[in-house]
């Protein structure tokens, strides 16, 4: 059997590929669904670590983190919660709570904006996250770069998603 360190390397290095890979279709998706943004990052490089963050905000790649326990009563949304309640938190609400990002729905990748939590948040943020960011920043450029007349070959609402996995993948 594979020791603990293999096996955690094994799942770092797994997790940090998957997660890469999927972020990155659904943010290519997103920027040709939007192309004025395209255009706009296309014509500008210097907003790739900005659009990167906004992409994370907008785009799905996760829709909840693993549940979590509340540790004291707590109130959410008007409801009261006991010590030791289970709560799963729906990234993507937070992600497009209006009273945190001013027009939630709205790709922008020029916002200046709170942090997202799409990398989840304190002790549960993921431990893969800058890396992340620096591949997602260089796949993004780099692509955009070398492929200037990059484009969706089907319709966009011919695109399906693996519906069997925890992360929102393109089939």
């Amino acid at each position: 059997t594979p020791s603990f360190a293999a096996e955690l390397v094994r799942r770092v290095l797994v997790a940090g590929h998957d997660t890469s890979v999927n972020q990155l279709g659904n943010m290519f998706v997103t920027l040709l669904r939007h192309p004025d943004q395209l255009r706009l990052l296309r014509d500008d490089l210097s907003l790739t670590a900005r659009a990167v963050e906004e992409l994370m905000r907008y785009t799905k790649l996760v829709s909840s983190a693993q549940p979590r326990v509340t540790t004291e009563p707590v109130e959410l949304a008007g409801v009261a919660l006991p010590r030791n309640a289970p709560v799963v938190p729906v990234l993507n609400a937070a992600n497009r709570d209006p009273s945190v990002y001013p027009q939630p729905d709205r790709l922008d990748l020029t916002r200046d904006a709170p942090p997202h939590v799409g990398f989840g948040h304190g002790p549960h943020f993921c431990l893969g996250g800058q890396l992340a960011r620096l591949e997602l920043r260089v796949a993004l450029a780099t692509t955009i770069k070398r492929f200037p007349g990059l484009r969706l070959a089907v319709d966009p609402d011919e695109l399906t998603y693996d519906t069997g996995s925890v992360l929102r993948s393109l089939n």
